[in-house]
């Protein structure tokens, strides 16, 4: 069995270090298909004091989320305390930031906060999935408002058909969103996806942990969905819906200053589509490569010099996605949390 685990882990880390691999060759290429030495002279004549500002912002994009987290938990009938909950939330950024699909921060901090708070498993799990389509219904309403100025402005270098695609785009995710929020709501939808995946399983396996599977399954279901309803008809629904604007404009602003610290004062609903357009699919690569590489491809879409978009999405990546690492991993040290596929427990107090 052991044997067997360490044969998953090695191809887990496999994965993991040959992703990395091309993240940093994307990065890499953002220099050579460009000047190198125009891209490197943006990045040493950045406004130094706008950057300091960047960082800041970002910081303070760290706790608002962290305080949104809290008032998610709250609304789901769980106090946690902000003390609690910024460690176990930079945490998850940082394992998000480094692995593959950036997806990975998100159980590992549900469960962190069901393990060393007392959360039930699935109430925890509903906390980040209500955080997540938060976000996601934020992102899609600025980025529909990023394109509606960007198709109203006469000046943006765009043909009629690739303003009609952006928009058409952006209304699909809508409902996509839309459909996982209803989903989510209806129990018994929940319910028979589990049952039918599970005998899906069973048909193939024979296995008889199946049944035993699908009453955890369906437990898990259970308080699940008793978390979202908390929230979504809980009292702090409408403040975890502000914060996320907030955040989000948070990132626009930033992305902003830092073409305003490269020199060039950008329209800022390209701006506003640029920066949920990465956030939403910038993910499956990890230490920001995904982002670079969707925020260059978009601002030289709509004309922007290709080694100012790279500068700046390289500047953008360095002060939010970089930063988090170390404090993340500072996290993990002080509460003494293991990923190692193993064990992930965190001091309780």
């Amino acid at each position: 069995m052991a044997d067997k685990d360490d044969g998953r882990n090695r191809k887990r880390s496999h994965r993991v270090a040959a992703l990395l691999v091309i993240s940093i060759t994307i990065l890499a290429l953002l220099f050579l298909f460009t000047d190198t030495e125009k891209v490197l002279d943006l990045l040493l004549n950045a406004d130094p004091r706008i950057v300091v500002l960047i960082i800041g912002l970002y910081l303070i994009g760290l706790a608002t989320k962290s305080y949104r987290w809290k008032v998610v938990c709250s609304s789901a009938g769980e106090n946690v305390s902000f003390r609690k909950i910024f460690p176990l939330f930079t945490i998850g950024m940082f394992i998000n930031n480094v692995t593959p699909g950036r997806i990975a921060g998100e159980p590992l901090r549900a469960y962190l906060l069901h393990k060393g708070h007392e959360v039930r498993g699935g109430k925890a799990v509903s906390t980040v999935f209500v955080e997540k389509l938060l976000d996601l219904t934020i992102l899609c309403i600025i980025s529909f408002i990023g394109v509606v100025f960007l198709v109203l402005d006469e000046n943006t270098e765009l043909d009629s058909g690739t303003r009609t695609t952006m928009l058409v785009f952006i209304l699909l995710v809508a409902v996509g969103i839309a459909s996982l929020l209803y989903i989510s709501r209806k129990k018994h939808l929940l319910e028979v996806v589990v049952v039918r995946t599970v005998g899906t399983f069973y048909r193939f396996t024979k296995l008889s942990i199946a049944k035993k599977a699908q009453d955890n399954m369906l437990d898990l279901v259970d308080h699940f969905h008793d978390g979202v309803e908390s929230v979504v008809k809980g009292k702090g629904g409408g403040t975890a819906m502000g914060l996320t604007g907030l955040i989000w404009l948070n990132e626009s602003l930033r992305l902003w200053l830092v073409l305003l610290a490269l020199g060039t004062d950008t329209f800022f609903g390209a701006v506003l589509f640029a920066a949920c357009i990465a956030s939403l699919f910038g993910i499956p690569l990890p230490i920001g490569a995904g982002n670079a590489a969707i925020i260059t491809t978009v601002f030289f879409i709509l004309g922007m010099d290709i080694e100012l978009a790279s500068t700046a999405s390289l500047l953008m990546i360095m002060t939010s996605i970089w930063i988090s690492v170390p404090i993340g991993l500072a996290f993990m040290v002080q509460l003494g949390v293991k990923f190692n596929g193993r064990k992930v427990m965190p001091e309780s107090s």
